[in-house]
Formats: C-alpha cells, structure tokens, sequence
C-alpha cells in the first residue's frame, strides 16, 4: 500500500468517523492496519472508532499502541488519556494529558483535556489548565465549556454561567451547555427557566439521557410536594374539623379540595407550557406519578367524605383513620422523594 494511498484510506475514515457511522470508519481503518499495523495515525482513529462502537478495552489496547508506535505524539497521549476518561479512570488520564501537554504546550485540545480529567477529582487545580486551554484556543467552545465545568464544581455560578453562555454563542446547539446551564437555573430554584433549557438540550441531541433525567427529576419533584399537600390536608381536617360545626366543616373541606384539585392542575399547565407534550406523556406514564395521583385522590375522597358529605362524624375513631392516613401518605411520599433525589444526583 503506498502513502498516497494510506493517506486516501485514512481521509475516508476520518470522514466516516466525523460523520457518526465508527463503524464503517473501523472497517475502513482496518484495511490500513492489516497492511501497516503500526502506523500510528491509523491507530490513533482506530482507538477513537473503538471506543465509539463500545468496544473500551480494545480502544485503551489500540490507544496505547498508537503511542508506543510514535511516542512523541501529543496527539497519541491525548487519545490515550481520553480512552481510560471514558473508563472512568480520572486521575491516570489526568496524568497522561499532562505528558501531552509538556509534548505541545501550545496545543490548546491537550489542556482541555487535563482540565476535564482534573475537574473530576481536584476542581480546583481545574481552573488554570482550562483557562490556559481558553487563552490559546479562544474560538472552540470545547475551551470554554472546560471552564464552565471548573466554574461550577466550585459553585461560581455566574462565571459558569458566563462561560456557558460563550459556548453557545460559539456552538448553539451544544447539548451538554443548555443541559447545565438549566443545572445552574435549577439551582436557582428557577424550575419553568430549567424545564425548557432541559427540553432546548434534549432537542438539540435527543441521545442524550441526562437532560431527560433532569426534566424528569423536576416533574417528579412537584408531584412529590402535591402528595405532601395531600399529608397537610388530611392533618388539617383532623386538627380543625372537630371545632367546627356543620356548615364551617363544608366550608373547609371546599377549600381544601379545591387546592388539592388546584395543585395538579396547576402543574400539568406548566410542565406544559415549559416542555410541550414531554410532561404529559410524562405524567401519563411513569409510576410514580400514577401512585401519587392515586393517593392524591384517595385524600381528595377522605376529606370530600368527612367534611363536605359528612357521611360519619369526626370522632376520635376519624382522627385514628386520620392518622393511619397520614402516616401511609407520608411513607409514600418520602419514597417519592428519595427516588427524585437519586434521579437528581444522577444528572
């Protein structure tokens, strides 16, 4: 095979690779490595079609080949170090980045990557190797979103968000930008502003589970304070419902089922208005959501029953009821809460 053809080969690959299809960039790199299988360039896409297709420990194998077949490569080092970050592996890619960036230390891909393995583990050591990367690389977004990454571990928000903001003024349909920048709107306790961030990241790479998990972990989170309304007002009705006589019985049962009718109603609107047909389908579908409508209702009934009908009398009987009600909508309820906890943690 001459050069010239190798050099060919290899374009097609690098295409087909950039194109999204590893797969066929793989076969096409093998043809390569079947007549020069140490060629390094070869090894080096062959590494990164590996890993794209899910095959790791043949992607770290062919990585460090590429750079024992040409050890001075900044750019074999880079692969490298992406391979076992991929794997996890945070703190020995932190140190092969570092090896790349004494090769190039004006290659701006080779700080960018040090400060992502070191944002894992030491944020703070972070900040510096990704400035650096932003000052020599100041039009990648890929610069300023290692920033942003930095920015964030450390809670500076609005540099992270600053830095954010950049990355989709450069690229404005980076996934992972929108989905953090809503992270930071969250935080903010600004949920509608997150839910459509959430929604803009998962259209713009609907792959991505993250942002699902994110806008799921919102929808839940609401439904998990409208079961707790429910807790509320079941125990208003046993604290204030003996006091009252008739009439004032009916009038505070109105009340509160007219909240607790209200809370959901409230919450479908908005979880639509914010992601459109997500949040219903949302709402229709999940389990969790279903047992607490389930027991939103099941309260909704109790206090209808006890106060508006009046079908038995409040008596210590009732507060025992009341009680055992309480008890199991609160069970559910932190159940619910643990489960969006985890759902919120994984994002």
């Amino acid at each position: 095979m001459t050069d010239t053809n190798t050099e060919a080969q290899l374009d097609r690959a690098q295409q087909l690779y950039d194109l999204g299809r590893p797969a066929e960039a793989l076969d096409a790199v093998g043809q390569i490595l079947a007549g020069r299988p140490d060629n390094p360039e070869a090894l080096r896409l062959a590494a990164l079609c590996l890993s794209a297709v899910g095959r790791q420990d043949e992607a770290v194998a062919t990585a460090r080949a590429a750079v024992a077949a040409d050890p001075d490569s900044e750019h074999g080092r880079r692969v490298l170090s992406h391979m076992h970050y991929k794997r996890g592996e945070f703190r020995l890619a932190a140190n092969i980045a570092l090896e790349a960036t004494k090769l190039a230390p004006n290659e701006w891909r080779a700080h960018m990557l040090l400060a992502r393995c070191v944002c894992h583990f030491d944020p703070a050591h972070a900040v510096a190797p990704a400035e650096r990367s932003r000052r020599l690389g100041p039009d990648s977004p890929d610069t300023h979103f290692a920033c942003a990454l930095a920015y964030q571990a450390l809670g500076r928000a609005e540099d992270a968000r600053a830095a954010y903001l950049k990355v989709l003024e450069l690229n404005p349909q980076h996934a992972m930008a929108l989905n953090n920048l809503a992270v930071l709107d969250r935080s903010a306790r600004r949920g509608n502003k997150a839910l459509k961030g959430f929604r803009r990241a998962l259209s713009s790479d609907p792959q991505q589970d993250l942002a699902r998990r994110n806008i799921d972990s919102i929808l839940l989170s609401r439904v998990w304070r409208l079961t707790w309304l429910s807790v509320l007002g079941v125990d208003a009705v046993d604290a204030f419902a003996p006091e009252l006589g008739g009439v004032g019985q009916r009038i505070l049962g109105s009340v509160l089922v007219a909240i607790l009718v209200a809370g959901p109603a409230y919450a479908l609107w908005s979880a639509r208005s914010a992601v459109g047909s997500y949040g219903w389908r949302f709402y229709r579908t999940d389990r969790r959501v279903l047992l607490c409508v389930a027991l939103l209702a099941a309260a909704i009934t109790f206090i209808t029953l006890s106060t508006i009908v009046q079908l038995f009398t409040i008596t210590d009987q009732y507060s025992a009821i009341s009680f055992l009600v309480t008890l199991l909508l609160w069970g559910v309820s932190a159940q619910v809460r643990t489960m969006t906890r985890r759902t919120t943690r994984s994002g």
